[in-house]
């Protein structure tokens, strides 16, 4: 077990080596840690000097969002026909080496705890970012919140785990955790029928019960985290400890069990981990092999330009055969926040923050980053800063994409008008140029050390600065009398647009020569 011990530590350290390795990147990492534990500190100080009132009901319904995506998340590991839980480098240690059953099974085990804590952290930052306006945040409701995500992610992947050995060595088995979501889902969904507005009072009444309903906190995990955190906000402190206490259990519960597999299962989790990390290595490469094919469709004819000018036909070929601008993860969180505003009654204002929030994390790299890595991209002869904005070109085609589904639903559904929604648009794409450059930034910075959680919470550092400009500018045309909101959002696009171009001319040197991985 030491061997295994020292491995874990030693991988931790190397991640931690890996973005402290250069000057640039360990500034830019403890600038950015620092101004979140600011951030997160001053919140929960100045609100704990606020009235001591909780609104319940949005705590209610932002928990019952949250453990919707978890569900969500957990439906879809358990149901996948084929998985791995660890990859190639790691398989060949831990299986391959002299080590117990048991002490195999105990370092998969702080994977667990070490991947949830990760995916905690980031999703109580989001929600303490959304419940900030209407939540009055303390540290202990902040404590609750890391504590909950915490047991409840935990309570996914060692689920999943436990279920992915047990169809290891016994194949029927499979039908157990179809058998258990189908007991649980069915759950949920009749609290759901239960709820339905027979009175007339329409959906948003029916989701608005739904949400409160107290036979919610009886689901195991889900509704027990969602009773612990209403019971601390509600100072009803029996409900939190039995709560927590009850989710403690569970959690314990899957880990004996974990702990406890028998049968052969080695050669088959080497071979899941061998087909996952080559599905990984040709998605990164951009390779068709099996599963990893993506369909397309015949192109007739097809024309190319010269320079920099043949990158932007050719991106443009891409999208014409796979016709592919948005993911269903983008649609179904648009889906959802519309949703939400709409059952609240909150404003098109608010939902315009929302949709912010999904161009916020649109706006990545990875197709710029993919093709930053093909060598011929260097011989093209023109400049860096036309291969750099022509590599653009569907990355903001995309963020086009993404602000028209989101505003072209929002006539019916939140009554707003045209002359609000056009504004809006312009507002929205202007910030998704700017997220895109600042993402291009991170990536000049971070260079090969980049992560996606590191480049998103850079990002937001940097955007944060970076609409400082826009927001001067808004505030100062506002206080113009008679000057129309288009007019005034012209001007807020021409000046993210203008920080924008700087900010690609600062991420040029990524085409001189491979920069990208020249570290």
């Amino acid at each position: 077990m030491n061997a295994l011990s020292y491995l874990f530590f030693v991988k931790l350290k190397a991640q931690l080596r890996r973005l402290f390795s250069k000057p640039t990147s360990a500034i830019v990492t403890l600038l950015v840690v620092g101004f979140f534990g600011f951030s997160i500190y001053s919140a929960v100080r100045n609100r704990e000097m606020m009235s001591a009132m909780m609104n319940i009901q949005s705590v209610q319904g932002w928990m019952m969002l949250f453990c919707g995506y978890v569900l969500f998340l957990m439906t879809i590991m358990i149901l996948q026909k084929r998985s791995a839980i660890v990859t190639r480098d790691d398989a060949q240690f831990i299986f391959a080496g002299p080590f117990t059953r048991k002490q195999t099974l105990a370092y998969l085990l702080i994977e667990t705890v070490e991947g949830s804590l990760i995916y905690a952290l980031i999703a109580v930052a989001y929600i303490l970012m959304m419940m900030s306006s209407t939540v009055i945040l303390t540290v202990p409701l902040v404590l609750s919140l890391i504590l909950s995500s915490l047991l409840m992610f935990y309570f996914a992947f060692a689920l999943f785990t436990w279920f992915y050995f047990l169809e290891l060595v016994k194949p029927r088995a499979k039908w157990l955790k179809y058998g258990f979501l189908a007991v649980l889902l069915g759950f949920i969904g009749l609290i759901a029928i239960r709820n339905v507005g027979f009175d007339g009072g329409g959906i948003q009444s029916t989701i608005t019960r739904f949400v409160a309903d107290p036979l919610f906190n009886w689901v195991p995990v889900f509704g027990w985290c969602k009773m612990a955190l209403i019971g601390l906000v509600s100072q009803d402190m029996t409900a939190c400890l039995i709560g927590f206490a009850a989710t403690f259990l569970v959690c314990a519960g899957i880990t004996a069990l974990i702990l406890n597999v028998k049968g052969d299962f080695y050669e088959q989790a080497i071979m899941d981990a061998e087909w996952i990390s080559e599905l990984r290595q040709n998605a990164r490469a951009r390779r068709s092999s099996g599963g990893t094919n993506e369909k397309v469709v015949s192109v007739k004819q097809a024309r190319f330009g010269s320079g920099a000018a043949a990158l932007v036909s050719k991106n443009l070929l891409i999208l014409r055969k796979t016709r592919r601008l948005l993911s269903l993860q983008e649609v179904l969180l648009i889906a959802i926040y519309l949703g939400i505003v709409w059952m609240n009654g909150q404003g098109f204002g608010f939902y315009q923050f929302f949709v912010l929030i999904v161009l916020f994390t649109s706006a990545t790299t990875d197709r710029i980053a993919q093709d930053l890595r093909v060598f011929y991209l260097y011989l093209i002869p023109d400049r860096p800063l036309k291969k750099l904005a022509a590599l653009m070109v569907p990355s903001m085609l995309h963020i086009v994409a993404v602000v028209f589904a989101s505003l072209v639903f929002c006539p019916f559904v939140l009554g707003c008008s045209w002359a609000e929604i056009i504004p809006a648009a312009l507002m929205m794409t202007g910030f998704g140029w700017l997220f895109l450059s600042a993402s291009l930034v991170c990536l000049r910075l971070m260079k090969s050390r980049s992560t996606p959680l590191m480049e998103q919470m850079i990002k937001m550092v940097f955007c944060l600065i970076l609409a400082i400009p826009y927001g001067i500018t808004v505030v100062a045309l506002m206080f113009v009398p008679g000057l129309p909101a288009l007019a005034v959002q012209l001007a807020g696009l021409a000046v993210n647009g203008l920080i924008g171009l700087v900010c690609l001319a600062l991420a040029t040197p990524l085409l001189s020569g491979n920069n990208l991985m020249a570290d």
